[in-house]
């Protein structure tokens, strides 16, 4: 697998997902796609369960605090 492979979401990708890659593309270009050890990060599907339910913690919280706050709703 190549460690570029988790920079791309699928064509029907979750936000989880998304926030996912995006995050996997963060950061200095010579370590897009890579852990803190150099090895390349999962994609998607090969996280572990836990993980994904993290991401997808994340994504919720996107969706329903911070575009809400952003777009003039309730603060925290």
């Amino acid at each position: 697998m190549s460690a570029l492979s988790c920079l791309i979401p699928a064509e029907n990708a979750s936000l989880a997902e998304r926030l996912y890659c995006a995050y996997n593309s963060g950061g200095d270009p010579e370590t897009a796609g890579r852990n803190f050890q150099g090895m390349p990060c999962p994609l998607w599907g090969d996280l572990p369960e836990n993980v994904r339910v993290k991401w997808t913690a994340v994504a919720v919280y996107i969706e329903t605090k911070a575009l809400k706050c952003e777009w003039g709703g309730e603060n925290e």
